[in-house]
Formats: structure tokens, sequence, C-alpha cells
């Protein structure tokens, strides 16, 4: 052997040692996901059931409403199951002595948690899908099947109803309210006011219809006054016109439209919010654009969760002792539901625009980030 020759201060981590661990956890993980699942499934039955009963919705109306509820369970239970899991595992190797045995083999921990660190990177891609384009419409079927089968005439006097919109150009300094919005017709009780870049008022129109065609707005039985340079005062003759154009309004039915396919943010995608902020970000009032950025932000870190969970489980379930054990579970349940704490009340200061809207989903994260690596570097002495 030739002496100058450096031995290996680690070895490798085997690839039957890798699958051993992985479908231990895997086992354990859907265990957890099946058991959380069903938890969340009996609070639901117990909280609406019997509202379905009463109503006497139905068999099949009412399976499609519960099974439309789990992808929307799916988002909170897999990050506590992934947890769960992890420290349950792990927690029986120490038990059994593996880990010892590991680690006197010159296999670092930062190697042992390896194969879990990978899974739950896979996980947080299922994740960010599932809640992405799963729970969305799923969420919104349920709403929609729930509030059908207390009010089955609700779709019919929702059509019946006057279309109030409200819509603000900033761009173009420009205010729109519609009593009776369409889509496709004529809209009727129309008031616009254009205002000068200064905030104050330029003009105010009022017209009993409007019509958009090949050479834009036609405005019918229009009233339009102006106002002086300080937007309190009209000045000149106040303007009366059956038929009045004006081709120098840039909106169009279109760009009103978007304004009835928002629904709750928690009903909207990250992409839907991202497309909206990118396209319709001048008809935002500021609380709003502040609302669906804080939601954006909270949406795209939300699967950063599965990560977290595997970060804390590993290095706090590292331990000979039974009693630390449980202790460390505790803990481990205890900073997981602070994080979710963190997180909402991160979301409730993004949408009151006390924290920038980024802060939403990076700040809870970091925190529990730098909880994780202070536990691996702890146990790694």
């Amino acid at each position: 052997m030739n002496p100058t020759k450096r031995l290996p201060s680690g070895r490798r981590f085997s690839k039957l040692l890798y699958v051993y661990v992985l479908r231990n956890y895997l086992f354990v993980l859907a265990c957890c996901i099946c058991t959380f699942l069903t938890l969340f499934l009996v609070g639901a039955l117990v909280d609406d059931l019997e509202d379905f009963l009463r109503y006497k919705a139905g068999l099949a109306k009412t399976l499609r409403y519960f099974l439309y509820l789990q992808p929307d369970h799916f988002g909170y239970v897999l990050p506590i199951s992934l947890l769960m899991a992890t420290m349950y595992v792990v927690a029986g190797l120490c038990r059994h002595g593996e880990i010892t045995a590991i680690r006197a083999s010159g296999i670092s921990i930062l190697q042992f948690g390896l194969p879990l660190w990978t899974f739950a990177v896979a996980a947080a891609v299922i994740h960010g899908v599932v809640t992405e384009y799963a729970a969305p419409y799923c969420r919104q079927s349920a709403e929609q099947i729930y509030k059908s089968i207390k009010d089955p005439y609700r779709k019919h006097r929702e059509s019946e109803a006057r279309a109030y919109l409200a819509y603000r150009n900033r761009h173009d300094h420009r205010a729109w309210f519609f009593g009776n919005f369409s889509r496709e017709g004529p809209c009727r009780e129309i008031s616009i006011t254009q205002f000068r870049p200064d905030g104050t008022t330029a003009w105010e129109l009022y017209a009993d219809e409007a019509v958009y065609g090949d050479d834009g707005w036609v405005m019918k039985s229009a009233v339009r006054r102006w106002f002086d340079n300080d937007g309190y005062l009209p000045v000149g003759d106040v303007e009366n016109s059956e038929i009045l154009p004006m081709p120098a309004l840039g909106e169009n039915p279109k760009t009103f439209v978007f304004l009835f396919s928002l629904r709750p943010m928690e009903q909207l995608s990250a992409l839907k919010i991202r497309r909206i902020l990118a396209t319709q970000n001048d008809a935002l009032s500021e609380s709003t654009r502040a609302t669906m950025e804080s939601f954006l932000f909270f949406y795209a870190c939300s699967p950063l969760a599965c990560v977290i969970a595997v970060l804390l489980g590993v290095p706090l379930s590292i331990t000979h002792e039974r009693h630390a054990s449980l202790a460390n579970f505790v803990k481990g349940f205890a900073i997981m539901a602070t994080y979710y704490l963190l997180q909402q009340a991160c979301l409730i200061m993004g949408k009151s625009q006390v924290i920038p809207s980024y802060a939403v989903g990076f700040v809870p994260f970091v925190a529990a980030l730098a909880v994780g690596i202070r536990e691996i570097r702890r146990i790694s002495r």
C-alpha cells in the first residue's frame, strides 16, 4: 500500500442503503397522507354532510363535492406528512442503532439525508402542480355545488341581475362606471370621469346607453360637463348629445370583461394572477394589486414547505434517548405550526401593504431554513 496515498475521510452513500431508506420512507409517507386526508374528510363530513342530507342533494352530487375537497386538503396534508414520515423513519433507525452504524462507516448526516431531501424536492414539485392546477378548479367546483344545493335558482337570478361594474384606467387617467354592463349588447347607465395627470377632474360624462363598434364608442343621450383647472367648478356650457361618438376612448368591452373573471384569490392559480398582473395592471387599484402580488408570492413559495419539513425532520429525529425523541417530535410540529402562522401573518401584512409582496413568501421560508441549517450543524458536530 502506498503510504503517501491518503485514505478517504468518508464513504459514498451506497445504492442499497439509498433504496432501503427510501422504501421504508415512502410506505410511512403513504400511510401518513391517507390518514391525514381521512381526518380532513371526516371534518368536512361533520361540517357539510348535514346540509346535503337536509336539501336532498343526491348521492352523486354529494360524492363529487367531497371528492373536490381532496386536492385542497392535499396541499396542507403533504408537508406535515413529510415531517411525520421523516421523523418516524429516522427515529426508528436511531432506535435500532442503524444511524450509529451508518455514521461509523464514514457516511455523514448530509449524505444520509440525501434520499430524503431528494424526495422532498420531488414532493415540492407535486405539491406545486396540485395546488396550481387541480386545487383552484376543485375548490371553485365544490363551492358551486354547495351553493347550488342551498339555492337552486341562484344562476337564474344572477342572469337577470344588473351587472354593475367599475373600472379605473390609471394609465389614461380615466374612471368608468356601468349601471348595467353587457359583454355583447349595448351597455346602459354609463358614467365616465376623465382626470388630468395631476389628479384633478377634466370632464364628466353621463350616458343612457353606450355601444362599441368598429369606430370606437358611441354614446347615446349623453351629457358632458367640463371643469376648471382645480377640478371643482364646472366651466362652459353643458354638452348635450343624442349621439356622441368618442373614438379617442381606448378601452373596449374586452378590457372590462376580465373583471367578471376575477374570483376570490383562493380560487385563482398563481399563473392566473401573474397573467392578470401582466395584462391588466393599469386597471387594478393599489390595494387590489398588493393583494394579488401577495397571493402570488404566497402560492409560489408554498411548495417549499415540503423541503422545510424534511430539512427539519432529519436532524430533529436523530437522538438515542426516547424522552428526547418525543420532545423533538413536539418541537418539529411546533416549528411547522409557527411556519404556517408566519406565512399567514406575512400574507395579511402583504395585503395591507405593511411589507413588500415578495416578503410574503420568502420571509417564512428563510426563517425556517435558518432553523433547519442550525439543527443540521448541531448534530454534525
